[in-house]
């Protein structure tokens, strides 16, 4: 089965959305979209740790690109619920 492509946001690959971690801002912060079916913007990001850090650095960028009107919301970038069972599946290659 064919899956749309999505761009990381850390490191601007293009990958199948299957292949890719989904975050959307929902009522208690930001969360991953594990099964992809969670209502409203989602951003994607690469299952590598440092595509990540680079969303926590580009915090401004991820509120904006989210449309978050809370920057409380954005605050807890570092401990995102989930995120750990999805992240380190593929390991950064140098």
């Amino acid at each position: 089965m064919a899956y749309p492509l999505r761009t990381c946001l850390g490191c601007g690959l293009k990958a199948n959305k299957a292949d890719l971690v989904r975050l959307v801002i929902s009522a208690g912060g930001l969360v991953v979209d594990a099964k992809g079916m969670l209502p409203g913007r989602g951003a994607y990001c690469c299952r590598k740790e440092s595509c990540y850090q680079r969303l926590i650095k580009q915090r401004k960028r991820l509120a904006w690109l989210l449309r978050c009107q809370d920057p409380e919301k954005m605050g807890a970038l570092a401990c995102v619920p989930g995120l750990d069972a999805v992240l380190g599946v593929q390991a950064d290659v140098v």
